[in-house]
């Protein structure tokens, strides 16, 4: 028994006709009836009922016709998803990225994801946040990995997966008087100078909104959008910064340390693409391999 048997005999017990499945199905009305002649006999029984006007189905060919219409729409979805497949890896991927991206482990899980696609041709848009999303949003970008809040994201054009939740320190020079407090809080920082993310960063807005809330102007001595940059100028004395968990322990440097803010506060990390774009094969696939990034 073959695929082609299958689709003869749905077409067959849909059109009610040999000769009328035999036009549809384009081969020869003799041809057909030999087909399932043999397959009759091959199975043991028979299928169909010849009558003066058509054929009627036995009680076995209603089971053999709804098992096999079953097995022919799961062979179509087969069909259907390999083909996607085989299109994924013959498309391109434009993917903005975080500055920081290849200190949080996100770049060997894309590579990971390249390797499941030799063929895709990526294109990574390293940038800030404000930029990224606002690229996205005028579809310069298939997709973005951005620090952001849910509220912002709650777009109805928007489709976002939370990737990682990090949390905030404050870094400083190791001789600094409040480096050997356990944590530290916006009023610690009142008098001190502050290097500040960049402001096409969504964490300079995060800062800002802190401070504004504590009612503190920040002494301001410069912004870095590069958190390497942020720790070499804490780690030679310029004054204290901002950076994420992750980066700290990635750096480890005796000059510096990193403290936790009290009350802590933290970032989320999502994975950002427009609706509209799941649609495309490359972009589907990618969201769903994203949605299993291990948080």
């Amino acid at each position: 028994m073959q695929i082609h048997h299958l689709k003869y005999m749905v077409k067959i017990s849909q059109l009610g006709s040999f000769s009328a499945a035999a036009q549809a199905l384009y081969v020869s009305q003799p041809a057909l009836s030999q087909q399932i002649r043999e397959l009759e006999k091959e199975l043991g029984v028979k299928l169909f009922i010849r009558q003066r006007h058509g054929v009627m189905l036995t009680t076995a060919g209603k089971e053999f016709v709804e098992i096999a219409d079953s097995i022919l729409r799961g062979w179509n979805r087969l069909h259907t998803t390999m083909e996607r497949h085989r299109f994924v890896d013959k498309g391109h991927l434009t993917i903005g990225v975080l500055w920081i991206w290849g200190y949080l482990g996100i770049n060997s899980y894309i590579n990971d994801f390249q390797k499941l696609y030799p063929n895709l041709e990526l294109q990574l848009v390293p940038d800030g946040s404000v930029p990224l999303l606002e690229k996205l949003k005028r579809e310069e970008l298939d997709c973005c990995i951005i620090i952001a809040e849910e509220r912002l994201l709650q777009d109805a054009a928007l489709s976002y997966h939370r990737m990682i939740t990090d949390q905030i320190m404050v870094i400083m020079h190791s001789g600094h008087p409040l480096s050997y407090q356990s944590s530290i809080s916006w009023k610690d920082l009142k008098d001190i100078p502050i290097i500040l993310p960049g402001k096409d960063s969504a964490s300079y807005q995060m800062v800002m909104e802190h401070f504004i809330a504590e009612h503190i102007v920040p002494r301001t001595v410069c912004e870095s959008t590069q958190s390497a940059v942020t720790v070499q100028l804490v780690s030679d004395g310029i004054g204290a910064g901002f950076c994420s968990k992750a980066m700290a322990d990635t750096f480890q440097d005796s000059r510096f340390v990193a403290l936790p803010l009290h009350p802590p506060v933290f970032r989320e990390i999502y994975y950002v693409t427009r609706k509209k774009f799941l649609g495309q094969s490359a972009v589907s696939e990618f969201t769903k391999y994203m949605e299993h990034y291990p948080a």
